[in-house]
């Protein structure tokens, strides 16, 4: 079975990725790994860099982004920390619709502390995504921390 980074940062995503985009396919080259995913923090500034780099090292660029959704409300009516998700691109559908969710997160999110793209939105531009959990930062894994396995199906 080969392996693919499927949520990878670069140097697009501030404070949260040291990996500069022309390394990342030759890394990945490297190692013998096919694909590799970009995944920065709410943005795809790096996606026509990474696709170059990707096609001078030979490896299959997967385009994606981390997106974050409003976190729940606690006790007092005030925001958690917001729910990260994952979101890849399968095909030109699904990159048009993350194009669209980045630049709502930007111009509609409303939030100070970056941008979120709300539940409405997401669930509209679902073609041509996959979606996976974003890790512990995403609900499904908070509800589970928090002993809510029903919370996490859901």
């Amino acid at each position: 079975m080969e392996f693919v980074h499927l949520h990878l940062h670069s140097e697009y995503s501030l404070l949260e990725g040291a990996c500069r985009i022309g390394e990342i396919p030759k890394a990945a080259a490297a190692m013998g790994q096919k694909a590799v995913a970009l995944t920065d923090s709410g943005v795809l500034y790096g996606a026509v860099a990474f696709s170059e780099a990707c096609r001078t090292a030979g490896v299959k660029p997967i385009f994606g982004c981390e997106i974050f959704l409003p976190g729940e409300k606690d006790g007092r009516g005030r925001e958690t920390d917001p729910d990260s998700l994952i979101l890849l691109v399968k095909d030109e559908e699904g990159y048009r619709n993350l194009l669209v969710l980045v630049s709502e997160g930007f111009t509609k999110g409303g939030d100070p502390r970056g941008p979120r793209v709300s539940l409405p939105s997401l669930l509209s531009h679902t073609g041509g995504l996959i979606a996976l959990s974003g890790g512990l930062s995403g609900r499904a894994a908070k509800k589970i921390l928090d002993g809510s396995r029903e919370g996490a199906e859901e």
